[in-house]
């Protein structure tokens, strides 16, 4: 059923992040890492960071204080290393990363589906303005 009744986008925007999450959850949970855990490997496939440094990175996804909680998890499961260097992906972590970027994939080629590039870059640049509007 679809609601014909405007909504601002406040509403629009926390529903698309709801729908984000569950569906990451029904993808990716088997293997026992949430949307946030991927966040964090998906940060430290590309270079190993701090704990700062990645809590800044996901400050925008994170006003729930799960990041610190996502990155012991991933330590104390043997995915991510804390060395004095910081913090990098183990091989159990890059190969929970590397299966998990397909499915990844489908999640955001499914959010997608129907909108052009051009509409998409309009939507992302709104939403941006918004942002920076508020801040």
């Amino acid at each position: 059923m679809t609601d014909s009744s405007p909504k601002p986008v406040g509403y629009w925007a926390k529903q698309l992040d709801r729908l984000i999450t569950d569906r990451f959850d029904r993808l990716i949970t088997d293997v026992g890492i949430t949307r946030r855990d991927w966040q964090i490997l998906n940060l430290l496939a590309v270079r190993p960071n701090t704990r700062d440094g990645i809590e800044r990175e996901l400050a925008p996804f994170a006003h729930d204080g799960q990041t610190p909680i996502a990155l012991t998890r991933l330590i104390d499961n043997g995915r991510v290393a804390s060395t004095s260097g910081g913090l990098t992906l183990t091989e159990s972590g890059r190969r929970a990363h590397s299966e998990l970027t397909d499915r990844v994939g489908r999640i955001r080629d499914r959010t997608v589906h129907g909108i052009d590039d051009d509409r998409y870059r309009v939507t992302v640049a709104t939403l941006a303005q918004m942002c920076a509007n508020l801040e």
